[in-house]
């Protein structure tokens, strides 16, 4: 008699008590959360990458700039060399800083470029801000000045500040901000 009781207090293996459909739809549950977690980072990963990818490319085109402007080649576009060139009014100027930024950055590929991580931001920019949506994505290129102080020497970067001309060799640095506006270093450039 005792042997049919237990029998009967024995659970059917056919059945899910409700404890066990709770614990299937958290498990379900979790493994979509995870998966849509790691799919959205995955993308933003590529995206971050193809960013990286176009501001390696400004810096070989202005790297290759420079290799002509060293060699002492024609160099295209003229707003990017180190001599005189015709100015607005007709005038020989020295090109500057802003100009060959401007030129070489409204030429094709570069010019028909959009920011990949937010298309209403910028393409490019003076700096990364934490507090301000718009810096998520933007290509910079920040102009580096030496410093020495007791015996230490290193490099400051900044945005260019000014009209800077082209005449010396100038050292800078490509550098790109992420989704969350920090900056990502790509590459030091002399230009």
């Amino acid at each position: 008699m005792w042997r049919g009781s237990l029998a009967a207090k024995s659970s059917s293996p056919s059945r899910l008590s409700i404890g066990d459909i709770i614990f299937i739809l958290t498990l379900i549950t979790v493994t979509l959360v995870v998966i849509g977690v790691g799919t959205r980072t995955v993308s933003n990963a590529l995206e971050l990458e193809d960013v990286k990818r176009r501001a390696e490319q400004l810096a070989s085109r202005f790297e290759e700039i420079a290799a002509k402007r060293k060699a002492g080649e024609e160099i295209t576009p003229e707003q990017c060399s180190n001599k005189e060139i015709d100015g607005p009014d007709g005038t020989k100027v020295l090109p500057t800083w802003s100009d060959c930024f401007n030129a070489v950055t409204g030429a094709e590929p570069f010019s028909e470029w959009k920011n990949i991580l937010n298309p209403d931001n910028d393409t490019y920019g003076p700096a990364c801000d934490r507090t301000d949506e718009k810096t998520q994505g933007l290509i910079i290129i920040e102009k580096g000045t030496p410093w020495f102080s007791a015996g230490s020497t290193g490099t400051y970067y900044g945005a260019f500040d000014g009209p800077e001309t082209l005449q010396k060799e100038i050292l800078g640095r490509v550098s790109l901000c992420d989704r969350w506006s920090n900056l990502i270093r790509v590459r030091e450039i002399k230009f």
